[in-house]
């Protein structure tokens, strides 16, 4: 849930004006109401999904020219539809994904029932727009009796606008770039070659939830660089000190980096830390698309042949907060001591960020 801040509400809303100078009273709630409960409609399940993004894509034409994405705020975004389909994302991916993101995302009550009484205070400022200003109170009294539903874009918006959209406010919404990047650089592949995606970055920054999500949006597979710790035998103070050596990269040569580009199934055997040996085979079915996970993924040394290359980053406060909660305090202090600085001098080493076609944040 977000605080509300009054100084970062203005500055927001005017950008969405800059963007919409013809929004009236009902554009702004909408916005407002989108930003705090994500999609207005809610779909029974993939196919009804599907059948009106179909519908949809069929009324309109791809723009490579469009914005791809309007932020609505910290985690909340619209999709242009016109802009989604010039990137190659299909109306059964983009259903997939609505489903999902509507499964994952959060309502804040509190931050909306704050936006509704901001819209009123910069009206009567005559902060708005002058039709806004001048019917922002009546609207807003009406809206309030009817219990805040949800609410169409005003006829002046649509002529104007020809709003096409889907609304993204839970996690998927920071993942749109890369799934349209997906989108683009798995079109045209031969029947034989499939892309693979690299997704390196930093601890807690979201990489492992990322790949399940997408996996299931693109009916992907998903390599996991956690699989491939170092065994004991190999956890020697050369091998540790140097840059990226805390993944058994040899491995991953042999069992994985030579499969991906091909569009056939593969196996390879997980490390289990429990046992501290290797464990159970993970299977790869012959996919389209493989996500390979998790860092050092961009190893020099493990590297596979990459259609993609993606960075995950996170601040030092939340990827803390995120390990202390996932983790918990012990385990911190390991990951503050050693796996943290042991990650930091592999991405500075070899560069990884100069690297990758796309920073996820």
């Amino acid at each position: 849930m977000n605080d509300f801040s009054m100084t970062q509400f203005t500055r927001e809303l005017q950008a969405h004006l800059d963007a919409h100078p013809l929004a009236q009273p009902a554009d702004l709630v909408k916005y407002c109401r989108q930003r705090a409960f994500g999609a207005s409609r809610t779909y029974t399940g993939e196919q009804e999904a599907l059948q009106a993004l179909a519908k949809e894509y069929a009324a309109l034409s791809p723009d490579d020219a469009a914005p791809l994405l309007e932020p609505l705020g910290p985690g909340a975004a619209r999709l242009n539809l016109a802009g989604a389909a010039a990137s190659g994302l299909t109306p059964a991916q983009l259903a997939r994904a609505c489903v999902l993101d509507s499964s994952l995302a959060q309502r804040d009550e509190a931050w909306f029932r704050q936006a509704l009484e901001a819209l009123e205070q910069l009206a009567a400022q005559n902060a708005l727009p002058p039709a806004c200003s001048r019917n922002m109170k009546g609207f807003l009294a009406l809206y309030r009796n009817k219990g805040c539903p949800p609410l169409r874009h005003s006829d002046v918006y649509r002529a104007a606008y020809q709003p096409h959209y889907r609304v993204f406010s839970g996690p998927l919404a920071r993942l749109l770039p890369l799934m349209a990047a997906v989108s683009q650089h798995s079109a045209g592949l031969a029947e034989n070659r499939r892309l693979a995606v690299a997704m390196d970055g930093c601890a807690a920054a979201g990489k492992t939830e990322a790949a399940e999500w997408l996996s299931r949006v693109f009916c992907a597979g998903v390599v996991h660089m956690d699989d491939f710790f170092l065994p004991p035998h190999l956890r020697t103070a050369q091998r540790r000190g140097q840059p990226g050596g805390n993944v058994h990269y040899e491995r991953f040569s042999i069992q994985v980096a030579p499969r991906l580009p091909w569009r056939e199934p593969f196996s390879y055997q997980r490390f289990d830390c429990a046992r501290r040996s290797l464990g159970e085979w993970r299977q790869v079915p012959a996919v389209p698309v493989v996500f390979v996970e998790g860092a050092y993924a961009l190893h020099p040394a493990c590297r596979g042949e990459y259609g993609l290359k993606v960075f995950f980053d996170v601040s030092p406060r939340l990827q803390q907060e995120r390990i202390l909660k996932r983790n918990g305090p012990d385990q911190w202090v390991r990951f503050r001591e050693e796996w943290i600085p042991m990650e930091r001098l592999y991405q500075e080493h070899f560069q990884i960020r100069r690297q990758v076609d796309l920073i996820v944040e």
